[in-house]
């Protein structure tokens, strides 16, 4: 009897996961973390944000990607989790993430766009403060696809714990996905 309970909530949870971050369809951004739960039952949040702002700004014979990111768009399915997250980023500071990538050469660029490129630099403002990120991507048919993946601390962010981490702990993990039409964005 277990096994016929479990076989539905594995494909559903699968349907659930790869809808909210796997999907291909449009452009957004996701975090994912791990957590651990009761000290031993690991498992990852996700958050998803379809309504970025993204364009590339073609200014002095250069081209940059930047992107506009709504702290209080991201649904990770649970709302409580998500005003977590908009604290966590320093919502009370700047309300948006902000991203932007290397200057590239209008050359360079188009090599970006042929698929010739394997990781994106750029700079992200979390609250008043920008990172450095490299993002791994993956470009075809004109549609981006990035990944990196890293420790929250290096974002200045202590991963948080309920119940001194007896109840949930958050991993020193953070994994940020983003996926573009290019051929969608303004310039």
């Amino acid at each position: 009897m277990k096994k016929k309970t479990i076989i539905p909530a594995i494909i559903i949870l699968f349907m659930i996961s790869t809808n909210l971050y796997g999907s291909t369809d449009g452009n957004w951004v996701s975090w994912g973390a791990k957590k651990t739960m009761f000290l031993f039952n690991d498992k990852t949040a996700i958050g998803m944000n379809k309504n970025i702002n993204a364009k590339l700004d073609k200014s002095n014979g250069t081209i940059k990607l930047k992107m506009s990111i709504p702290l209080d768009k991201f649904d990770s399915g649970e709302p409580d989790r998500d005003a977590e997250v908009v604290k966590m980023l320093k919502g009370d500071v700047s309300k948006n993430l902000m991203y932007e990538s290397e200057t590239f050469s209008p050359e360079k660029f188009e090599q970006l766009r042929n698929g010739q490129t394997d990781q994106i630099s750029g700079k992200l403002k979390i609250g008043n403060k920008w990172f450095d990120v490299v993002f791994a991507v993956k470009i075809a048919n004109n549609k981006l696809s990035g990944q990196v993946e890293t420790k929250l601390t290096e974002f200045g962010i202590e991963p948080p714990s309920m119940v001194g981490g007896i109840m949930v702990s958050v991993k020193d993990y953070i994994a940020l996905k983003v996926n573009l039409d290019l051929s969608t964005l303004p310039h």
